[in-house]
């Protein structure tokens, strides 16, 4: 979020030219639905994956991950004018039921016979200045960041010699949180115009640039159980002594993190109807492809 340092400080600086204007404040409370497709692909080196987008999804050596889902969420805009200048700030917050449920390959949590959950989470937020050049015509410029946190537990046990003397089992446990973070700063257009006394249209188009960060941060376990006493203490004894287990356990913790750089386009289009000159309710479709 450095690189857009000089932007915050371009949108601070606006207003205190108009310290000694009129400034109007204004709310908005809405429901908004929103679609969210990833596609998300790994390789087994750098060598196997394309760099162009062309990579083929039969490739053996990728692995290739879409989500295509929607989920509901709250959007809260604070908002301040004067004159020809606005801004606002815009936060947006919902949780992903359906992400894993409308993942390609369908996920499978037939391998976790102890349990497997996930808990998805998504927000977002936008700070932005307009600046109306007309009656029709706005250019606005800001900044944007968006989470997607997927919380997730994984628990399974293998047995092994079972009903011998020798039977023994591992039960892992595998828990931990991804971040996809995507921050940047924005420039834009937008064009409105009357169809009735109240009700407007309007279309916007938009060029962002953006940092891309994902972070697995997850903490394995895994414990070593035997049904014989006497077997279970010769073997915890043995890695305690050869491994440094504690009393047949151990586990670890690990931060993984890939970041990027790239940008992306945004369309939209709306309504908005003017109940009175304070009151307004607004419909948007908006669209935002990103590129890495």
């Amino acid at each position: 979020m450095k690189k857009y340092i000089f932007t915050i400080a371009l949108l601070l600086a606006i207003p205190a030219q108009q310290s000694n204007a009129e400034w109007k404040f204004g709310v908005a409370v809405g429901l908004t639905d929103i679609g969210y497709d990833l596609t998300y692909t790994t390789a087994d080196s750098a060598s196997d994956i394309s760099t162009s987008g062309d990579a083929s999804a039969n490739d053996p050596n990728l692995n290739t991950e879409v989500f295509d889902t929607s989920y509901d969420g709250t959007e809260i805009t604070f908002d301040m004018r004067n004159g020809k200048h606005a801004f606002a700030y815009k936060t947006t917050d919902g949780s992903v039921d359906s992400f894993f449920d409308d993942r390609t390959p369908e996920w499978d949590a037939s391998n976790y016979n102890l349990g497997a959950t996930n808990a998805v989470d998504r927000e977002e937020w936008t700070l932005s200045y307009a600046y109306s050049i007309n009656a029709n015509w706005t250019a606005s410029m800001g900044i944007y960041e968006g989470i997607l946190d997927v919380g997730y537990t994984r628990a399974y046990s293998n047995t092994y010699n079972v009903g011998t003397i020798d039977e023994y089992s591992w039960t892992s446990n595998n828990n931990g949180i991804q971040e996809f973070t995507s921050d940047g700063a924005f420039l834009a257009i937008a064009y409105q115009n009357r169809i009735t006394d109240k009700l407007f249209w309007f279309a916007k188009l938009g060029f962002q640039t953006n940092d891309f960060e994902m972070k697995d941060s997850f903490t394995f376990s895994n414990a070593f159980q035997a049904v014989d006493p006497a077997f279970q203490e010769i073997v915890v004894d043995y890695f305690e002594d050869t491994y440094g287990f504690s009393n047949g356990q151990y586990a670890y913790s690990i931060v993984d993190r890939i970041e990027s750089e790239g940008d992306s386009t945004v369309y939209g289009l709306g309504f908005v109807y003017a109940i009175n000159p304070k009151n307004t309710i607004a419909l948007e479709f908006e669209t935002k492809t990103y590129s890495y």
